[in-house]
């Protein structure tokens, strides 16, 4: 029988015990999707024709959904989204109606495939020049990556881009939860 020793006090048997249940914790962490570390790699995607009416949003997507925790990777993803049919309506003075699809799919290259989830995404925003500076950290991010980017474009970048990232994760929990109940009724590869 093990034991082990304490405070001068030896505990027979209960060091098995300890090892054990430390075991079966770490087995269950590794095993439950509760406990799960991984992340997810995504790669953001637009049609050809789109890009340049997407360019500063999709940076905005990607600084958001990377200080959420993704990772947003070329090549080697998990899934890819697609933002898509952008239009973007004044309302009045500074005021913005703004709809576009985001389409979650498998990894490839160039070509959409069927979506795993979707969305359409219509939300309103005020165009206001003290937004840029609340975060500080987008507005550093934005004019490294788009050098000439005027203050307009990198506000609508920052708005959108949020409002963006947040619909994207509560579509990958989403389709998470159905991949771990699919899986729990053995139904994942059905």
């Amino acid at each position: 029988m093990e034991s082990w020793r304490s405070g001068g006090i030896e505990h027979p048997g209960e060091f098995r015990m300890r090892k054990r249940s430390f075991f079966a914790v770490v087995i269950l962490m590794l095993c439950s999707p509760v406990f799960s570390l991984d992340v997810h790699d995504l790669d953001i995607k637009t049609r050809l024709g789109e890009k340049f009416e997407f360019r500063g949003i999709k940076h905005g997507v990607i600084f958001y959904l990377e200080k959420a925790g993704f990772r947003i990777v070329e090549t080697g993803e998990d899934y890819c989204v697609w933002l898509e049919d952008m239009t973007e309506d004044r309302m009045d003075e500074g005021s913005y109606l703004v709809r576009f699809s985001i389409r979650i799919t498998e990894p490839s290259l160039f070509l959409r495939k069927a979506p795993l989830a979707e969305r359409e995404v219509e939300f309103r925003y005020v165009y206001h020049p003290a937004i840029l500076d609340s975060d500080v950290g987008f507005r550093d991010f934005i004019r490294e990556k788009i050098r000439n980017i005027n203050d307009k474009d990198a506000i609508r970048a920052m708005i959108i881009g949020e409002y963006a990232a947040a619909q994207i994760k509560i579509l990958l929990d989403t389709l998470d939860s159905n991949m771990t109940r699919q899986g729990a009724s053995g139904n994942l590869f059905s």
